[in-house]
């Protein structure tokens, strides 16, 4: 029975998450650099966005290491 409940519970959770899909709204927690808007969209985190931007940018140059950038993003 238990393994019938796991079973039955994985499909209900799929089956939700598609219909979230299919309306077109966000089916889980927005990504970092984002906010939930409570109507099943996201938004960008206004406060979070300039530092996201900022790390994807250094690390793209290929002159930082991820520890650095943390040490870097820590400082600021």
């Amino acid at each position: 029975m238990a393994t019938q409940y796991i079973l039955d519970l994985s499909k209900n959770v799929k089956r939700g998450i598609q219909t979230k899909i299919e309306k077109g709204l966000w089916p889980n927690f927005a990504p970092i650099g984002y906010l939930n808007d409570g109507k099943g969209g996201i938004v960008v985190d206004r406060v979070r966005a300039r530092y996201i931007k900022k790390i994807f940018k250094l690390y793209s140059s290929g002159n930082y290491t991820m520890k650095e950038l943390a040490d870097l993003m820590y400082k600021e």
